[in-house]
């Protein structure tokens, strides 16, 4: 099913995940950094930041081709305020409840 969405980062310096719906496993994952954006947005894992991120300058995108969870990505950026487009083919997986 495709997915799409949108993350902003209210605060720079402070990361946001792309997306919070668990067992969500994709192929891949485009991801474009808004081209309103003042700065340059940095895509990574939870504790992405400009000094360890993969960066994005505006109209810039990005396809990951993982086959993982897609919560894992975060987005952090230099300004307050850019944001970042992202879409998938998602599939939900169903969760294991230890049985």
């Amino acid at each position: 099913m495709l997915t799409v969405g949108t993350a902003t980062v209210t605060t720079a310096g402070t990361a946001v995940q792309l997306y919070s719906t668990e067992n969500t496993v994709a192929p891949n994952i485009k991801i474009k950094a808004l081209s309103t954006n003042t700065g340059l947005v940095f895509i990574g894992l939870s504790n992405v930041d400009s000094t360890n991120g993969f960066a994005l300058v505006k109209g810039e995108e990005v396809t990951f081709n993982e086959h993982r969870d897609i919560t894992v990505y975060y987005v952090d950026a230099a300004e307050n305020g850019d944001k970042i487009t992202w879409a998938s083919d998602v599939s939900i997986l169903p969760v294991d409840e230890g049985g």
